[in-house]
């Protein structure tokens, strides 16, 4: 790569390694993603509409859909064409819930998934949810005991109607983190998505007021998410879901070299 970001993560892969027990997640928040083909069908249903169902029958509190363009699944390419359903193309869904929820759900979500599909699973930390302070955000080095840098992501998940300071969250919150000069941050606009107790977003086209979830996303090193707490929270005072992960091993390529490392870095406890 000539330019952009590798990120490493630990995750762990519950169709592969666990059999439904969650033991690397006792005790916390863990982060699902489903990777499926968009418009993938069963039984006369789509998978997505499906997966939030159960996502949202077992009391996961929101999820949000991302659609793709490109990419394979077991090895076979998907890419998306501008006249065709794509019903093969990626598709994630992400949702973030107590591990418990997690464990009891697995079995029903791979009912639900036909065809070849990826779960992963990781830890991650709720910090607000609708203006709530659900947890602290996690205090850590900026690098492990060996010297290897270690990182953190932010992710914002909200409503494409929500605002702050009269306009577009989302367009907001990345000006303000632009201007205090954070080292790099991406918006992505998903298709699908809920929050309980309030109705499936869902984007149309041709919608004078589109209703579509959206992901804001930045990382960068402990000390510089602590130094742009204040803005994110400022931006979430009364909506929106805030998680923080650990990211070992972070890499940027830019005009201005290269930062970081693909070393997996051992964080704290």
């Amino acid at each position: 790569m000539e330019g952009g970001l590798v990120v490493l993560e630990r995750m762990v892969l519950p169709d592969h390694q666990l059999d439904g027990e969650l033991p690397l997640f006792e005790g916390e928040n863990a982060k699902l993603a489903i990777y499926c083909g968009r418009a993938e069908e069963r039984e006369g249903r789509l998978v997505i509409r499906s997966v939030l169902s159960l996502l949202r029958e077992a009391g996961v509190p929101g999820a949000t859909v991302l659609a793709g363009l490109d990419g394979t699944i077991g090895g076979e390419r998907r890419r998306a064409r501008f006249f065709a359903r794509n019903q093969g193309v990626p598709a994630i869904v992400l949702s973030v819930g107590a591990r418990e929820r997690y464990a009891a759900l697995l079995p029903r979500l791979r009912g639900a998934l036909n065809g070849r599909h990826v779960m992963t699973l990781e830890k991650v930390h709720v910090v607000r949810h609708d203006g709530r302070t659900i947890g602290d955000l996690p205090a850590m080095p900026d690098r492990d005991a060996r010297g290897f840098a270690m990182w953190q992501r932010v992710s914002v998940f909200a409503g494409e109607m929500e605002r702050w300071e009269g306009k577009p969250l989302h367009s907001q919150l990345i000006r303000h983190l632009r201007e205090a000069n954070a080292a790099g941050a991406t918006v992505l606009r998903g298709v699908t998505g809920y929050s309980l107790d309030r109705p499936v977003h869902t984007d149309r086209l041709l919608a004078i007021r589109r209703r579509a979830p959206i992901l804001v996303t930045m990382i960068d090193s402990a000390s510089a998410i602590v130094r742009l707490w204040p803005i994110v929270a400022r931006a979430t005072a009364a909506a929106g879901l805030v998680t923080c992960e650990v990211v070992p091993a972070f890499r940027t390529l830019g005009p201005s070299g290269t930062t970081g490392g693909l070393t997996l870095a051992d964080p704290p406890a």
